[in-house]
């Protein structure tokens, strides 16, 4: 049985602290290093021919900051997306089996459910490319409780592999992920977006 713990702080990313690094020095407005921090107790088992994993952590994260760079559709011009106040909580629950059948055949699965979300509905602002000018000034992002998209929700495998003479070896496997895993986007998740469309 181990329990480990960690905690760090994250600056931003070049792309995400200026606007448009290209032409102009603008950085964005709420730029700050988010915090990062979590929990993992992992319980590795052997008995006769099976051994197995089991991993529990519960993480999260808070106050990150991006940018996002796109062509703004309402207002006819390419613009910088800043958001910041992103929070998230992570829980993962890994668990793996391991069967030693013979000393040329072993057999193991695995499974993984992850649980990866916004808490906070975070804010933004909406500055126009060309010369920085604000489009859109404090609007809330609604984002709370959506799946941050880093990962598939749920991930089999289930795999045999065969030991031949002169070290040569045989092995297959059946791999699945599902669940939602593509990240939704914060520029499609404001008040404005949803009124333009109204």
């Amino acid at each position: 049985l181990s329990i480990g713990a960690w905690g760090a702080l994250r600056p931003p990313e070049y792309r995400d602290l200026y606007l448009t690094p290209e032409t102009s020095h603008d950085t964005h407005p709420r730029a700050s290093s988010s915090s990062d921090y979590g929990v993992r107790i992992d319980y590795h088992w052997r008995r006769g021919a099976w051994s197995g994993d089991v991993v529990v952590g519960v993480g999260g994260s808070a106050d990150g900051s991006e940018v996002y760079r796109y062509y703004d559709d309402l207002t006819g011009c390419y613009a910088d997306l800043a958001v910041w106040g992103i929070s998230t909580l992570r829980t993962t629950l890994d668990a793996e089996a391991v069967w030693h059948a013979n000393e040329r055949l072993t057999l193991s699965a695995a499974l993984s459910l992850t649980a990866h979300a916004y808490t906070h509905d975070a804010v933004c602002n909406i500055y126009a490319d060309i010369d920085g000018t604000p489009l859109v000034e404090g609007a809330t992002t609604h984002i709370a409780g959506l799946p941050t998209g880093s990962a598939p929700i749920v991930a089999g495998r289930i795999d045999a592999s065969f030991k031949l003479l002169r070290g040569w070896s045989v092995s297959a496997d059946i791999t699945t992920l599902a669940g939602r895993y593509i990240a939704p986007s914060p520029l499609y998740r404001m008040e404005r977006v949803r009124a333009a469309a109204v």
